[in-house]
């Protein structure tokens, strides 16, 4: 999975946007918003990897709706809300979307 991070300045606050280089990746671009920080970002990292080889769930929704994260033992699935699909748009391992995190983690803490 090939990306890129950017930031827009909008009046006083910063949008972090995600383009992505496969359209199969396109729920991940869901993901741009202004309020992430590195923490939020460290408790979503950290979310993912309690379901790996384990039998615990974890359920994230993005602010604004648009986005369903739902991870367990088997990988990390994500449901555009936008959609009436009853099946996920995009499901990873769930280390390509810890390391995807970790390098989202970084750019917003470089550009905060």
């Amino acid at each position: 999975m090939k990306y890129k991070f950017s930031k827009y300045k909008i009046s006083n606050s910063v949008l972090y946007d995600i383009d992505v280089e496969d359209d199969d990746f396109y729920p991940i671009t869901l993901l741009r918003f202004s309020y992430w920080t590195p923490q939020i970002i460290q408790q979503l990292i950290d979310g993912v990897l309690s379901t790996k080889d384990s039998d615990k769930e974890y359920k994230y929704q993005t602010e604004g709706d648009d986005l369903y994260i739902y991870s367990n033992d088997y990988g990390v699935q994500f449901f555009d809300l936008n959609t009436q699909k009853q099946d996920a748009d995009l499901v990873l391992p769930h280390d390509t979307f810890i390391d995807f995190l970790k390098d989202f983690k970084a750019f917003v803490e470089t550009n905060s």
